[in-house]
């Protein structure tokens, strides 16, 4: 009796370990749509670069993702998003040019017809509303994914909107005066603004604005599978923080970083 008891056990665990490992496999399965990104792709990849609010008349993540197959047929390898997250109202750019407007002094109902800056962002960790949700956002990538193609996302680690959520949580991590006020970025030779007064500049001196900026890339690789980014005015960050942040994202997974510099 007690042989028969123990050989039923041992025949559970082996089917209990088999069935687990088959789970595991399964799971494995479903999540490795992609081989990882290697190096050697970088020098000869067909880069797209989409735009999102043009691309199609809706102007959302679920029109362009329809298209991806088609993409893959052209032989893009990475598709690069221009920057996908909310934008800034305060000091939204009323006219192109004229530095002296802004939408967000204009009656509420000219507001509207003014569409602002992707580069002036309100929230590094949201997707704008515009476009969809995050979920078509996911949905956008796995769909990549599975058609071979990897997936970077346009940051603009260099300023941020005027409506930033650090702007009143952490004004420690922007740029100040000597009146004490935070600024739009200067033009380190000329001492005098690049004229982008839609952005506040961020200050790289100080720790916590690192931390935080790592920890916002961080959550698009680890949580939202992207496969690296293209860097806005990257030349303007200071190296030494690439030097750390690189090392740290590819922990992760194996990622491709593109410099505007």
């Amino acid at each position: 009796m007690k042989k028969i008891f123990l050989a039923i056990v041992v025949l559970s665990t082996l089917f209990s370990c088999k069935k687990e490992s088959s789970e595991k496999t399964t799971a494995s399965e479903k999540t490795e749509k992609i081989a990882a990104f290697q190096p050697e792709m970088e020098e000869n990849a067909v880069i797209y670069e989409v735009n999102i609010r043009q691309y199609s008349s809706e102007g959302s993540f679920n029109a362009f993702t329809k298209d991806i197959p088609q993409l893959k047929e052209l032989g893009v390898k990475i598709i690069w998003v221009m920057p996908i997250f909310p934008i800034s109202q305060t000091k939204r750019k009323a006219t192109g040019g004229d530095n002296s407007k802004f939408a967000s002094e204009m009656p509420a109902a000219e507001q509207s017809k003014y569409l602002g800056s992707y580069y002036a962002v309100s929230d590094f960790a949201k997707v704008n509303p515009e476009f969809g949700t995050i979920e078509d956002f996911r949905n956008l990538v796995k769909t990549a994914h599975e058609n071979g193609i990897y997936v970077i996302l346009d940051w603009v680690p260099n300023h941020t909107g005027w409506d930033h959520v650090w702007i009143k949580q952490h004004p420690e991590f922007y740029t100040h005066n000597a009146k004490g006020e935070i600024i739009d970025p200067i033009n380190p030779e000329t001492g005098k603004s690049w004229g982008w007064t839609d952005v506040a500049d961020l200050n790289y001196d100080n720790k916590g604005l690192r931390d935080a900026m790592t920890s916002d890339m961080l959550y698009w690789v680890k949580d939202e599978n992207i496969d690296g980014f293209r860097c806005d005015v990257a030349g303007n960050v200071p190296t030494d923080f690439w030097d750390k942040l690189i090392p740290e994202l590819r922990k992760e997974k194996n990622i491709f970083m593109l410099a505007e510099a």
